[in-house]
């Protein structure tokens, strides 16, 4: 069996199962009541970000299963409350530093160390699931660490929410100590998997990452053994230290004979290169074993998963001892996230009998040194001008995802945006028996899609990357931009392919005065790189909705004239109404973000958003699908890349129409929609399903006028027929029913101070779903 969804209220599905045992479904108590076997599977629910997950935990709330035992994994930069490591830049490298000198002198983190047992009973005081928030200030309140008692939690809960690249990437979940096996997987905005696979497989290591590993085992081998179990640690140490030394000096050499600051190498050749210097698979594989065994010890005996690389058979093995090693001879965090790392990639590349060595690509790069303070004691040469890194890119995601599809009793994977669905399942190795495409729910008069050639001055509009850095170009898609914010109310968005395109187009504006005049019409708010601006971003977005949407509320009469009448931005002259939010796809807000009703009654998208053509990791795995595709289900290099943009595309889209009543315009800004039909067929099935084509501006801006008039007025009686009806109730009465009618409602965890609460719920966006087993 298998199976994928596409759109609906729900989204595409596909995957592989097993048959269901009865067990699990005994007179509906859920999930391990009345098991016959006594093994009860987990569920894992990945979602993309934090923010996604506080979104699926209030969906749960809703459910008939909300009083079942769950917990949420969240990283330290969103759990920890230790007073100076939670304001510190990176609270995960604050919190290792904390714990990892265990002393009489330094306790660790008070938090920490005063148990999290109580923290994790309380948190079953929650009836209907918590969410980080509510973990966090209970945290608080008993000053206990809701980091470790999230993860303390996972013992007992039957479903677990987590962020997904903490289920594909192994070295995370095995920190994490996620335990994957014959449990449940499923992976929300699944079409980000295969890049998220390929991320888990690779990694970046810097000379100065090695230096510190080295540093860090020096000092440890210069205090004196004290008996037979510190002197075997201190050798175990000494391997390591050799270890990071060669690493050092290996891209030292390396780096020499490259030209053009980076030079390019296939996974054999760097393992034949390894093997030449005597770091071939097998000294390797002792050498990850050593780092397992000291970490575990320096954990108090725990172990945190499994050796990366097995030992093989005759080789030496060293051996482990729960009885705690001197805290002295600890090696830092960073010293076993670099081994760690690089070892567990490095175990990905030359596993399965080395089958997968053509599947690696690896570059060194080279770049100006920077000043360092530490130096290294064995035999680095520190006086070259050029620093190094090594860069270790997968090319094919099914690597890391090999033993998640071989654990797990099932996988299903939901997105709207996966297909194909072929060259999908391909790409992850992963055969799935159950696929379902479904319809959006929406109905095909609430919501408007067109594509446009033209400009309101007749320039052809291409958003091709030759035709964007015209002035002509950027010009005439300013007056695009301003008709459309002239005709819809309330809230826009405006998707670009690149932060790069967006900062030129606003310098433009700035320049002819074009930004002056959207400022009259809309709030200008730009999606920001940065994490906590892009918070602050999103208050002033939803801010200007809600007053907006007072605004309409407070000018209707009582036969509701000032809405029928004409454009619906009605504003005094010169005070913007709504707001225009610019955005890039593939970032935050094009990434599983909520914009409900009037939050977005239109999306624009720009251009079509290919990656950087000139990009390495890009180039390779074109060349890589090329040569692979003949003989699999692989796309063609120039095929893939065509879907990496067009999933992004749909991603952007689906940012409104979020459920049954919604309404809203889509515009795709871009005359290549109108003349190659092969990229109208890439678009999500409900978009190709409706979208017409304009070649000039004015029919284009007269349909969507209409059609927007014509929906604001369905609003706006629907409105004044509340307000009628409030008019017959008490004050108190009138007043909730007046805000439950609201028809912007912003993310509580963005909501501005002074927003009205609302009782529209938010619904699921429409997607693709997948499952496996």
């Amino acid at each position: 069996m298998g199976y994928q969804p596409g759109k609906g209220l729900g989204k595409n599905l596909q995957g592989r199962v097993q048959p269901v045992d009865a067990q699990f479904l005994v007179e509906g108590k859920g999930l391990g009541y009345g098991s016959v076997s006594g093994f009860v599977p987990k569920i894992f629910f990945g979602t993309r970000t934090h923010k996604q997950i506080n979104q699926m935990v209030k969906e749960f709330r809703r459910t008939a299963y909300c009083k079942t035992r769950m917990t949420v994994l969240g990283s330290r930069e969103h759990t920890c409350i230790h007073p100076e490591v939670s304001r510190s830049f990176n609270k995960s490298e604050g919190c290792q530093q904390l714990n990892d000198m265990l002393s009489e002198s330094n306790p660790g983190c008070q938090y920490r160390t005063r148990g999290i047992e109580m923290l994790s009973k309380h948190v079953y005081g929650y009836d209907n699931g918590w969410d980080i928030e509510d973990l966090v200030g209970l945290g608080q309140k008993l000053q206990r660490c809701p980091y470790y008692a999230s993860r303390d939690l996972m013992e007992q809960a039957e479903i677990i929410f987590v962020p997904y690249n903490y289920l594909i990437d192994p070295a995370v979940r095995k920190r994490m100590k996620i335990p994957i096996e014959d449990n449940i997987i499923i992976l929300d905005e699944a079409h980000n998997i295969e890049d998220s696979a390929r991320a888990a497989g690779s990694g970046t290591f810097l000379q100065e990452d090695f230096q510190l590993a080295l540093i860090d085992c020096e000092k440890v081998l210069q205090i004196p053994a004290t008996d037979r179990k510190s002197r075997d640690r201190l050798h175990q140490i000494g391997k390591l230290a050799k270890f990071s030394s060669y690493m050092m000096n290996f891209m030292d050499n390396t780096g020499k004979n490259v030209f053009d600051d980076e030079t390019i190498m296939t996974g054999k050749e760097l393992v034949e290169k390894f093997t030449v210097e005597n770091y071939g698979p097998n000294i390797l594989a002792e050498i990850s074993f050593v780092v397992e065994v000291i970490f575990n010890e320096q954990n108090g005996g725990r172990s945190s998963g499994t050796s990366p690389i097995k030992v093989e058979e005759g080789e030496e093995k060293v051996e482990s001892d729960s009885k705690l090693i001197d805290t002295k001879l600890h090696l830092l965090a960073k010293t076993r996230a670099t081994l760690e790392d690089f070892l567990m990639i490095v175990n990905l590349m030359v596993g399965d009998e080395q089958t997968h060595l053509d599947d690696y690509q690896v570059a060194i790069v080279r770049s100006k040194k920077r000043n360092m303070k530490i130096e290294a004691s064995n035999g680095f040469n520190s006086q070259s001008q050029w620093t190094y890194a090594l860069k270790l890119w997968c090319l094919n995601p099914a690597i890391v995802l090999k033993q998640v599809r071989e654990s797990t009793r099932s996988i299903v994977v939901t997105s709207g945006t996966l297909s194909p669905l072929d060259s999908y399942a391909s790409e992850l190795g992963i055969d799935f028996m159950i696929t379902l495409e479904a319809n959006h729910v929406i109905p095909a008069n609430r919501v408007w899609i067109a594509s446009i050639s033209q400009g309101p001055k007749n320039t052809i509009l291409n958003g091709s990357y030759k035709t964007t850095s015209s002035f002509e170009y950027q010009d005439e898609l300013g007056r695009v931009m301003l008709s459309v914010c002239q005709t819809i109310p309330h809230g826009v968005l405006c998707f670009l392919p690149s932060y790069s395109l967006l900062e030129k187009f606003v310098a433009r504006w700035q320049d002819t005065g074009l930004w002056q005049q959207l400022s009259t019409v809309k709030t200008l708010v730009c999606e920001s790189r940065d994490s906590y601006a892009f918070e602050e971003t999103l208050k002033d977005f939803y801010s200007a909705i809600e007053d907006s949407q007072r605004s309409l509320n407070s000018s209707l009469n009582s036969s509701g004239e000032e809405i029928i009448d004409g454009c619906q931005n009605k504003r005094k002259e010169g005070t913007p109404s709504g707001a225009l939010m610019l955005a890039v796809c593939r970032g935050k807000v094009s990434e599983g973000l909520d914009f409900t009703d009037n939050n977005a009654r239109a999306v624009v998208c720009v251009g079509i958003p290919f990656p950087y053509l000139k990009d390495k990791q890009v180039e390779l795995k074109r060349k890589y699908n090329d040569k692979k595709s003949t003989c699999s289900a692989l796309l063609k290099g120039s095929e893939w890349y065509e879907i990496q943009a067009f999933r992004a595309l749909n991603q952007a889209l689906g940012r409104c129409i979020r459920h049954k009543g919604d309404w809203g315009a889509i515009l795709l800004v871009d005359d290549r929609f109108a003349k190659r039909p092969r990229y109208v067929k890439q678009l999500s099935k409900w978009v190709r399903a409706s979208i017409r084509h304009y070649d000039k501006f004015s029919p284009m801006l007269h349909y969507l006028s209409q059609f927007t008039n014509g929906l604001v007025k369905e609003d706006a009686a629907a409105l004044l027929a509340v307000q009628q009806q409030a008019l017959l109730q008490s004050p108190q009465e009138a007043i909730l029913s007046i805000r439950n009618i609201s028809i912007a409602s912003p993310p509580s965890s963005v909501r501005p101070k002074n927003a009205l609460s609302t009782a529209i719920p938010e619904f699921v966006e429409d997607n693709s779903l997948t499952r496996s087993s």
